[in-house]
């Protein structure tokens, strides 16, 4: 597991440098969250905003099929982590908080090489209600260009990615991304 890890983040500080490059020649229009709310976020571009791309399998919980496509049409959080991963339980009760007040956004969950039942003892620890797709490979994660676990992403109501935080948010971060999510 841990060489999968490591092919894991050489691919994606790979997929970084790559997205980096392209947001220096031409904007990249996703912008940067602090984890803690507080701070000035990197500027966006008059450029379109990347779509999200394709998630969807198996939810970790319920083993019921999960689309991202499936929440078209409203803000989407789509939320990186695991139930091994320390930092993903520093954050958990702020985003079970941060849901239940936002019923009207989709929070979408990506479980990272996780066993089934790590992730059912999450999620009754800390009251999630959100589905979760099992990516026990990492190849959902891969996707999304990860540079640290916890990472949340925050999504327009067209599926662009619009924010992003790296590392374990606090309920003030959460917000704050959701209010781009909302104005984009």
């Amino acid at each position: 597991m841990r060489g999968t890890v490591a092919a894991l983040v050489i691919a994606a500080v790979g997929a970084l440098a790559i997205l980096a490059a392209g947001a220096v020649v031409g904007g990249g229009g996703e912008e940067s969250v602090p984890a803690s709310g507080t701070g000035a976020a990197t500027s966006a571009t008059a450029e379109p905003r990347p779509r999200a791309p394709a998630l969807s399998g198996a939810d970790a919980i319920t083993g019921e099929p999960v689309s991202l496509a499936g929440f078209a049409g409203k803000p989407v959080v789509v939320h990186v982590w695991a139930s091994w991963c320390g930092a993903c339980a520093e954050e958990a009760e702020a985003l079970a908080r941060f849901a239940a007040e936002n019923p009207d956004v989709a929070v979408l969950g990506i479980d990272f090489q996780d066993d089934p039942a790590g992730a059912r003892r999450f999620y009754e620890r800390f009251g999630w209600k959100h589905p979760s797709i099992a990516d026990p490979q990492g190849e959902l994660t891969a996707r999304l260009a990860l540079l640290d676990l916890p990472t949340t992403i925050f999504l327009s109501r067209e599926g662009r990615i619009v924010a992003r935080v790296n590392g374990p948010a606090d309920l003030a971060a959460l917000e704050k991304g959701l209010e781009r999510a909302r104005q984009a």
